[in-house]
């Protein structure tokens, strides 16, 4: 379900008692089951991978599935079974920080291969986890079964689209421009409907409480009890084809944690085959900035290239109401003034320090280190979910 893409702010899913595969089977999510690539790990640490004896020994741990313990023990031993008088070392790359020397004997080599592996799984396996709290509502949970099996529970995340993005190699910032209310009046008093519906029934229900509305009604705003009613409502919308192939909405924390006014719901132009102005290899670091009253930031550092193409597009949209995107959670969604010249550009919002960091952290780098094929995938809809 590609219309709704939904991210609840980290400091409100901290709070949460509930571990993530209770969520999945009370919310709906996805439980999968992923193999890594090892051989792919082994050949990129080999000078020549394509050599007729790697070849041979790794032929025969293609579809291998095992812990990273068990993969490289195995491979050494298939080596040193067929080449007893050879040190695979003469295969491998040299130059990495603590990494083979030519020198080093076949145990050693094999203790490295393990540390390096299990070190780039908890890597990736902290990625992964954070990935899915980007992309859906509940920080994820991955585990490495004893049949090196990865299990990677996903609380949220239920397209097919989203499970896709969970073990991509890259995570991915975007732009999007945002519909504004002449564009899509039908479409959004609908969903704003639906919203006062749940807000007058959770109040009938409970006089006791106040919900602080937007009287204003310039954007739309979920509270967090009514996230997944409003998802399930946008999936009908969907399937009945009421919403336009290019809109997806996205939710933005507004910075009011509470479980009444929290989220804008941002109506984001998301047309096929989009490019984001600016990729990856445009962004050459990311840092946290602080205010004085504490507020967090992220800056940006560019490449000319990157400074350049950001700025004509700002210039083009000028005027325009912009989400910036990591991962399918907005992170503000700014009003363009005037084009955004230099090589700098800042991300501000209503995000924590630590959550700044995490941000600063993968955007420039937040590629898995390992290759991962998901095997197995379960998926609980929010539609189904709330039938139980």
């Amino acid at each position: 379900m590609k219309k709704l893409l939904f991210l609840t702010c980290c400091i409100l899913l901290s709070c949460s008692s509930q571990n993530p595969r209770e969520l999945v089977n009370e919310n709906g999510g996805a439980i999968l089951q992923a193999t890594i690539n090892y051989t792919e790990f082994i050949r990129g640490e080999l000078a020549n991978p394509d050599q007729d004896r790697i070849q041979h020994a790794l032929s025969t741990l293609k579809d291998f599935k095992g812990t990273p313990d068990e993969f490289v023990k195995k491979f050494m031993d298939s080596f040193e079974k067929e080449y007893p008088k050879l040190k695979i070392v003469q295969y491998m790359q040299f130059g990495q920080k603590d990494g083979p020397t030519i020198s080093s004997s076949n145990d050693e080599i094999r203790k490295y291969l393990i540390s390096k592996l299990n070190k780039y799984l908890e890597f990736d396996k902290t990625t992964i986890a954070t990935r899915i709290q980007f992309m859906g509502t509940y920080l994820g949970e991955v585990i490495m079964k004893d049949d090196g099996i990865i299990e990677i529970i996903a609380p949220g995340v239920s397209s097919s689209q989203k499970i896709g993005q969970i073990t991509a190699y890259g995570g991915k910032l975007n732009f999007y421009e945002n519909y504004e209310f002449s564009e899509i009046t039908e479409l959004w008093s609908k969903i704003q409907s639906k919203i006062d519906s749940l807000e007058n029934s959770y109040l009938a229900e409970n006089p006791q409480n106040n919900i602080n509305r937007n009287p204003q009604r310039e954007y739309l705003v979920v509270a967090d009890r009514f996230v997944y009613e409003i998802q399930h409502f946008i999936e009908l919308l969907e399937d009945s084809g009421e919403l336009p192939d290019d809109i997806s909405f996205i939710l933005e924390s507004s910075g009011l944690h509470d479980q009444t006014h929290g989220f804008f719901l941002r109506p984001c132009k998301t047309p096929k085959n989009w490019e984001s102005p600016i990729q990856s290899r445009d962004i050459v670091s990311s840092i946290v900035d602080l205010s004085e009253n504490g507020q967090a930031s992220i800056n940006i550092t560019l490449t000319d290239d990157g400074a350049k193409k950001w700025g004509d597009w700002t210039r083009e949209h000028i005027g325009k109401t912009v989400s910036i995107v990591w991962e399918n959670r907005a992170l503000s969604s700014p009003k363009i003034i005037q084009p955004i010249m230099g090589n700098v550009t800042q991300i501000s919002g209503s995000f924590s320090k630590e959550e700044a960091k995490s941000l600063a952290t993968l955007i420039p780098q937040s590629n898995l280190f390992l290759n991962y094929s998901l095997v197995k995938t379960d998926i609980v809809s929010a539609k189904k979910a709330a039938k139980k």
